[in-house]
C-alpha cells in the first residue's frame, strides 16, 4: 500500500448521496458557526476597535482559548490526511501526537511570558524590540507567505468530502468554504472566531466518537481490529524496532514534529494572539495544559479511524475489497458514506465536522495576517512616513485612527481571503495532504522558530546573527522542500530526508549560523559587546 495506484486496486463502489436530514445537519451546524460569530460583530456595539477586533480586550477564559488553539490546528488536513497516511503506512504516525507535550509545555515556560510581559498584539513586535525592522519585517513576511499557503491546502481538503458525496465540483465547493470564511471573520472578529471554534470543537469529538464506534462494531469488533492490525504489522510501533537506524529515523521524526507545533503554537500568530487574549498570563498558560489532553485525544481519536478502516477494507476474507477513489486521502470519506450513508444525518455530520476544521483553521489565518499587517506593516511604515516629514509622531494612537484601523483590518481580512481562494485552486494539482503541509510548515516554521529561540534564549545574540540565520535558515529549508519535489530520486542525503524533519532542520541552521554570526559580530564591535538586552526580552529564567 505504497501508493495511491495501490488504493485504487479492486472495486469500485459508490457512495451513498446526500439525504435531505444530511443537508439540514450539515447546514444547521454551518449556520450556527456563522451565527456564533456574527454575533460578536454586533454584541455590545460590535468591533469598533482594534484591541477588541483583534485581542477581545483581552478577556477571555481558558478553557475557550484552549479548544479554539486545539481545533484551529485540526483541518481537513489532519481530519483526511492521518486516517489516510495510518491506512496505507502504519500506526506509527500516530506517536507524533505525543509531541504536543514538548511543543506547549516549551511555549507555556518560555514564550508566552515574554509575550505578556512586553504587553504585545503581535508575536513579530518582539522580533523588532529584540533585533530591529529588519528581522521583524522578514518574520512577518515569512509568516504571511506561510500562513497563506497553508490555508489554501485547508481550503482544498474539505472539498474532496463533498465531492465524494455530492454532484458539487470542487471549484464550487472551494468558493463556498472561501465565503463562509471570510465573511464571519470580517464581521466578527477574534471573540467570534474563538466561540464558534469551541462549538467547532464539539462537532469535531462527536462526529469522530460515532466514526470510531460504529466504525468498530461494523469491522466486528474493536479486539478484532486490534488483531487485525497487529497480525499484518500495522501497529508498527517502530521505537521497538531492531534496527538502530529506523528507531533513530523514528525518533528524529517524532522530535521533528514538535518543532513543527513549535512553529505553530509558540510563535505562530494564529496561537499566539488567541493566548493574548487571555485576561492573565496564568490564564493563557493554563489554556496550554488543558490544550495537551485535548489535541492528543483528538488525534488518537481520527488515528483510530485509520486503524478501524484498515481492518475493514483489508480483510480478504470478507471479500470487501477496497473503494476506487481519485485520491488517498478520501478513503475515511468513502468509509463514512458507504457503510452509514444511509443512517440518517451521519454523513452530514462528519461533512460538517471536515468544514467546522476548515473554517477554524482559516478564520484564525485570516484574523492573524489581518493582525499582523496592521501592527507589522501599517502602523510602522505610518511612523516611518511621519518622520520622513516632520510630523510628531503620537505615542498613542487617537481614538479615531483606532476606529479607521479596525475598518482597515476587516478589508485586510478579505483581500487575504481572495488571495487565499485563488491559491486554493493551485493546490488541487499537487499531492497528499499531510505530505503538503508539512512542506509548507517546516521550512519557513523553522527559521522562525530559530530565530525567536536565539532571541530568548541566547542573550549574545544580535541583529546581525538573526538576520543572517534567519535567510540561511530559509534557503536552507526551502530549498530541501523543493529539491525533494523536483528530483525525488536524488542520491543527495539532504533530499533524502523526511518531510517531518524540515522545521527542525531549519531551525537548527538558523540557530547555530545565528549564534555564530552574533559572536562574528561582537568580535569586531565594541557597541555590540557593551548592548545591555532588556531583561524582559529573555526567558524568565535566564533574566
Amino acid at each position: 500500500m505504497d501508493s495511491n495506484a495501490s488504493m485504487n486496486s479492486t472495486s469500485t463502489l459508490d457512495t451513498q448521496p446526500f439525504t435531505a436530514i444530511d443537508y439540514v445537519v450539515f447546514l444547521g451546524i454551518m449556520l450556527a458557526s456563522i451565527i456564533t460569530g456574527l454575533y460578536h460583530a454586533f454584541a455590545g456595539g460590535g468591533q469598533k476597535t482594534t484591541s477588541s477586533y483583534l485581542l477581545a480586550d483581552r478577556s477571555m477564559n481558558s478553557l475557550p482559548i484552549a479548544l479554539s488553539t486545539v481545533v484551529s490546528f485540526l483541518s481537513a488536513i489532519t481530519l483526511l490526511g492521518i486516517p489516510a497516511e495510518i491506512y496505507t503506512h502504519g500506526v506509527q504516525y500516530w506517536w507524533t501526537s505525543f509531541s504536543c507535550l514538548i511543543m506547549m509545555s516549551l511555549t507555556a515556560i518560555i514564550f508566552i511570558p515574554v509575550y505578556f510581559g512586553l504587553g504585545l498584539t503581535t508575536a513579530y513586535e518582539y522580533l523588532h524590540l529584540r533585533f530591529g525592522m529588519t528581522v521583524r519585517i522578514a518574520g512577518t513576511i515569512l509568516f504571511i507567505l506561510q500562513t497563506e499557503v497553508y490555508m489554501a491546502i485547508v481550503i482544498y481538503a474539505p472539498s474532496l468530502a463533498i465531492q465524494a458525496v455530492t454532484d458539487l465540483p470542487v471549484y464550487a465547493t472551494i468558493l463556498l468554504s472561501g465565503a463562509v470564511c471570510i465573511i464571519y471573520t470580517a464581521l466578527g472578529g477574534i471573540k467570534g472566531v474563538i466561540w464558534a471554534d469551541v462549538l467547532q470543537f464539539l462537532v469535531l469529538f462527536v462526529s469522530f466518537v460515532l466514526v470510531v464506534v460504529l466504525g468498530c462494531i461494523r469491522a466486528g469488533g474493536i479486539d478484532y481490529v486490534w488483531e487485525y492490525n497487529k497480525q499484518n504489522d500495522h501497529l508498527n510501533f517502530l521505537w521497538f524496532s531492531p534496527d538502530p537506524t529506523v528507531r533513530i529515523t523514528f525518533w528524529g521524526a517524532t522530535i521533528g514534529a514538535g518543532f513543527s507545533g513549535l512553529a505553530q503554537y509558540a510563535v505562530g500568530q494564529i496561537a499566539v494572539q488567541r493566548f493574548l487574549t487571555a485576561k492573565s498570563v496564568r490564564l493563557a498558560r493554563r489554556s496550554l495544559l488543558y490544550g495537551i489532553p485535548c489535541s492528543w485525544f483528538m488525534v488518537t481519536l481520527v488515528s483510530l479511524s485509520g486503524l478501524v478502516i484498515y481492518a475493514y477494507y483489508n480483510n480478504d476474507e470478507n471479500g470487501r475489497g477496497e473503494p476506487n477513489f481519485p485520491k488517498s486521502d478520501q478513503i475515511l470519506i468513502y468509509f463514512v458514506s458507504q457503510e452509514f450513508g444511509k443512517i440518517p444525518g451521519i454523513q452530514g455530520l462528519f461533512i460538517a465536522a471536515l468544514y467546522a476544521g476548515t473554517i477554524s483553521t482559516v478564520t484564525s489565518g485570516l484574523n492573524s495576517l489581518a493582525a499582523v499587517t496592521l501592527v507589522d506593516i501599517v502602523k510602522p511604515w505610518r511612523r516611518w512616513r511621519s518622520r520622513r516629514r516632520g510630523e510628531v509622531v503620537e505615542p498613542e494612537e487617537t481614538v479615531e485612527q483606532d476606529h479607521r484601523d479596525t475598518w482597515f483590518s476587516k478589508i485586510y481580512t478579505v483581500v487575504y481571503g481572495c488571495i487565499t481562494l485563488g491559491l486554493a485552486f493551485v493546490a488541487t494539482k499537487l499531492g497528499s495532504l499531510i505530505q503538503m503541509s508539512n512542506s509548507v510548515l517546516g521550512p519557513i516554521g523553522g527559521p522562525i522558530v530559530g530565530v525567536f529561540s536565539v532571541g530568548m534564549l541566547y542573550k549574545r545574540a544580535n541583529s546581525g546573527g538573526a538576520i543572517a540565520g534567519l535567510v540561511v535558515g530559509s534557503v536552507f529549508g526551502i530549498g530541501m522542500s523543493v529539491g525533494s519535489a523536483v528530483n525525488p530520486d536524488s542520491d543527495l542525503w539532504i533530499l533524502k530526508v523526511s518531510f517531518m524533519w524540515y522545521t527542525m532542520i531549519s531551525c537548527f541552521t538558523t540557530i547555530i549560523v545565528a549564534v555564530l554570526v552574533s559572536e562574528v559580530v561582537r568580535l569586531f564591535s565594541d557597541k555590540e559587546r557593551s548592548r545591555q538586552v532588556d531583561p524582559l526580552l529573555l526567558a524568565t529564567f535566564l533574566r
